[in-house]
């Protein structure tokens, strides 16, 4: 049992490595200043903002929903997003 419990602590410990050296791009860090400033921003906004593509812009929150940077609260339409 106790062999167990220090694999478990060998996962733990590489995740939390993986999220502290996981390094985000500068675009991936404009978006995530962009949601911070306004958490209920629409994509096509974010791409005005930043003169790139609405696809784009779904493609990089999804990156940064996939690694865990921020989360949707509520619904697609009238919820926000929480920075993690």
């Amino acid at each position: 049992m106790v062999r167990l419990r220090a694999l478990q602590g060998e996962k733990v410990t590489e995740k939390v490595t993986e999220k502290v050296t996981e390094k985000l791009t500068e675009r991936e860090k404009d978006i995530l200043e962009i949601l911070r400033n306004n958490p209920v921003v629409t994509y096509l906004e974010i791409a005005e903002t930043m003169s790139i593509s609405r696809k784009t812009v779904a493609q990089e929150i999804k990156v940064l929903k996939d690694r865990g940077h921020i989360v949707r609260v509520g619904s697609a339409k009238k919820g926000f997003w929480k920075e993690m």
